[in-house]
């Protein structure tokens, strides 16, 4: 059995998105391994709706970066402050997305590197770094 619904079935009441944007103050980095991660940007979007208020918490945060490791990507992000982070986060190779609470202007980004070569797992980093995303630009799309 097979469903059709209209393009804007599930989104009639949204009016329109914010996607914020963040550059990072530093965007290269050497790994452990020798190879170079690539931070490019970070965005995250906050839909709102005509029906209800939107409430900002709980907001996807994604990082989009180039790397030469196509699995078992020996880096990995988290927020500085713990307590704007919550739940898990995703793992592509592309991009990593962290859950927040809340955006800021800044957002101080840990990056843990693992060395799998001596098979050392996430639960002992070997070498952190802070990243800080700027935001710098922030888009308005509306909808009809």
């Amino acid at each position: 059995m097979i469903n059709y619904f209209p393009r804007d079935a599930y989104d009639k009441y949204l009016t329109h998105t914010k996607t914020y944007t963040y550059l990072p103050t530093q965007d290269n980095k050497t790994l452990l391994d020798n190879s170079t991660l690539k931070i490019d940007s970070a965005i995250s979007d906050i839909d709102y709706y005509s029906d209800k208020n939107t409430v900002e918490k709980d907001l996807n945060f994604t990082i989009y970066f180039t790397s030469t490791h196509k699995e078992n990507v020996p880096f990995n992000f988290k927020a500085l402050d713990s307590t704007n982070q919550f739940g898990g986060s995703t793992n592509q190779i592309k991009y990593k997305e962290l859950y927040l609470r809340k955006l800021n202007d800044s957002i101080m980004i840990i990056l843990e590197e693992v060395n799998f070569k001596n098979n050392i797992g996430w639960d002992n980093p070997r070498n952190t770094d802070t990243i800080v995303f700027v935001k710098r630009k922030t888009t308005i799309k509306k909808y009809p």
